[in-house]
């Protein structure tokens, strides 16, 4: 089985072509987001969906040099919570 990344920018995050994806806030609605009002039950709810359907947690950070990224697993930083889960077949899932 392959890796996923550890990183995606966001022209490698378009370019990735994921089976599935589900996209998650706590900062706005969107029509292609589900929005939390709470964080710990936004962070509640990716967590056992992930763990219990074989989904891989990407966390949308701030890179070094500033840009957005996609950073692989469960992230806590000093921003929005914005997350993605998403599949592809023959990867696996690593979420540590």
């Amino acid at each position: 089985m392959k890796q996923f990344p550890n990183e995606l920018d966001i022209d490698d995050w378009g370019d990735f072509e994921f089976d599935d994806i589900i996209y998650y806030s706590d900062n706005e609605e969107r029509d292609d987001t589900i929005f939390f009002e709470d964080t710990d039950d936004l962070v509640r709810h990716i967590s056992i969906k992930a763990a219990n359907e074989n989904w891989q947690i990407y966390t949308q950070v701030d890179s070094d040099s500033g840009e957005i990224v996609y950073s692989k697993g469960l992230r806590f930083v000093n921003r929005i919570g914005e997350f993605a889960l998403v599949k592809k077949s023959n990867y696996e899932v690593d979420n540590c």
